[in-house]
């Protein structure tokens, strides 16, 4: 993980900021991918509080459902990939922000030098049997958001899970464990819940 990654794809970014405030993510080309209402109403609210729209951040429209990664990114083959900026051969890293795992997303090629990180839910909170406090209640939040939380992964099948798509498991840790290391040294308060997990995995 030493080798510079050049491009970082945000998958179901949402409203989350990283691309804006991490050490160096600058230095990136980005390209934040996600529904296109919640995408519009993001930059508005940047364009507000930033003034501008970061220079570095490509945001490409899609909707999960309906469209695949093929056709907004090379939709139009080459065209596409010149005018979005998108190198496929480079190293890059594709990051999954969202209530299910990335069937779909990973189906997309990606290729020898790239990895690609995701929050996964529990699947005995989506089964109903999960003893995390607050489980039920937080299923009950995101349905009324529009986005129920529909797939679940058992974190001693992820592996396996990933087998098919020419994915090893380098990283999988809980929110204890991601809090303590990367949350509390810069005196995050908000909890995160331990109904989700988060899984790192290279191209085999």
């Amino acid at each position: 993980m030493s080798e510079r990654i050049e491009q970082l794809v945000i998958l179901g970014v949402g409203l989350d900021t990283r691309a804006d405030r991490l050490p160096q993510i600058d230095k990136m080309r980005v390209f934040e991918v996600e529904l296109p209402e919640p995408q519009k109403d993001k930059k508005a609210k940047l364009a507000k509080y930033l003034g501008s729209l970061p220079p570095n951040v490509m945001f490409v429209p899609i909707d999960f459902n309906t469209q695949t990664l093929e056709s907004v990114f090379v939709g139009t083959p080459i065209r596409f990939i010149e005018a979005r900026g998108l190198h496929l051969g480079r190293s890059d890293a594709v990051h999954y922000r969202g209530c299910h795992a990335p069937d779909a997303r990973v189906r997309w090629k990606i290729g020898s030098r790239r990895r690609i990180a995701f929050t996964e839910v529990l699947k005995s909170v989506i089964d109903g049997n999960s003893d995390v406090p607050g489980a039920r209640r937080l299923m009950t939040e995101v349905a009324k958001q529009g986005a129920p939380w529909i797939f679940g992964l058992d974190p001693t099948c992820i592996g396996e899970y990933l087998e098919p798509f020419q994915l090893v498991l380098k990283a999988d840790v809980t929110s204890t464990d991601y809090q303590g290391r990367y949350l509390r040294p810069i005196n995050h308060k908000p909890a995160v819940s331990e109904c989700q997990r988060i899984a790192a995995a290279v191209v085999r």
